[in-house]
């Protein structure tokens, strides 16, 4: 495989793509499929939160030579300006919930790592940008990231993208890595009536790019 999409979860996978178009090859210690109709592309549930996104991205750098990774998913919006469901190319990570600065680290700088804000390559699809971060608390209340708000003023968050972001650094992969995005809430827990109906065109969107990218 030489281009691999990364999703989080079950439910991503089913709505943004046509399962029976895939064949699953590796189930443990991640899912991994093949596409039946080009043997190059590639598809890992990561699973939730940093922790699973970085091993199944290491996991799957061990398979082979990669070209892409290609990382798609629903994410909360920080940023009123911007549209839910309306999908954006991600240009820069940083973390949320990394704190030693009582060691002289930056918020959200991982010890001994000299980068702070992970820069993406230049936007691989026409798609307006965005910023965004990432953590393993499933945050309601912006207040609890006024802070980081302050300092980077991202526009998403997300569970995973830092920490596959971290783990392509390392390897010296960063230059692989697309991700794109769309927000299916505003993070604060406000229009809950509407969530359903904002995923369901997040999907549709996330969808028709999903379909756009497997045919280049």
């Amino acid at each position: 495989m030489k281009i691999v999409f990364a999703l989080a979860m079950d439910y991503e996978i089913e709505n943004i793509f046509v399962l029976n178009e895939w064949v699953l090859i590796e189930e443990k210690p991640f899912k991994i499929y093949c596409l039946k109709k080009n043997k190059d592309m590639g598809l890992i549930k990561t699973g939730i939160g940093k922790v699973n996104a970085a091993a199944a991205i290491q996991y799957v750098l061990g398979k082979g030579t990669l070209k892409k990774i290609i990382n798609l998913g629903l994410v909360g919006c920080l940023n009123k300006k911007m549209k839910i469901g309306e999908v954006r190319s991600i240009s820069q990570s940083r973390f949320f919930d990394i704190d030693v600065r009582s060691f002289g680290y930056a918020l959200g700088q991982i010890p001994k790592c000299t980068i702070v804000n992970y820069p993406f390559p230049p936007n691989q699809v026409q798609l307006p940008l965005a910023k965004i971060i990432s953590g393993d608390s499933f945050v309601a209340n912006q207040n609890d990231l006024k802070e980081i708000i302050e300092l980077f003023h991202p526009d998403f968050i997300d569970m995973e993208i830092g920490a596959i972001a971290h783990t392509l650094y390392i390897n010296d992969k960063l230059n692989i890595l697309e991700s794109y995005k769309a927000p299916s809430d505003y993070a604060d827990g406000s229009a809950k009536n509407d969530f359903y109906e904002n995923e369901k065109q997040a999907f549709k969107n996330l969808r028709s790019l999903a379909s756009k990218l497997l045919t280049e």
